[in-house]
């Protein structure tokens, strides 16, 4: 059996790393509105909550994309 190849465990730590950054910015926020939405809190509270820091979150996204893509374009 050979070695990987440094070439071939810095892009497994680069896929990773991407991996990380997509969950935090789109699986675990859907995973809390599911869980949100199936517990005690009532609908009309949690949707005044996004009125209230639809913006923001806007806002956070936007950065988010803009540095992912930002990353893509020079590398």
């Amino acid at each position: 059996m050979t070695r990987p190849a440094a070439a071939d465990i810095s892009r497994l730590a680069e896929s990773i790393i991407y991996l990380l950054v997509y969950n935090l910015t789109f699986i675990i926020p859907v995973t809390a509105v599911f869980l949100a939405s199936r517990s005690a809190v009532k609908a009309d509270v949690f949707v005044s909550w996004l009125e209230a820091h639809n913006e923001r979150l806007q806002i956070i996204y936007g950065v988010i994309m803009i540095g992912i893509g930002t990353y893509v374009l020079f590398t």
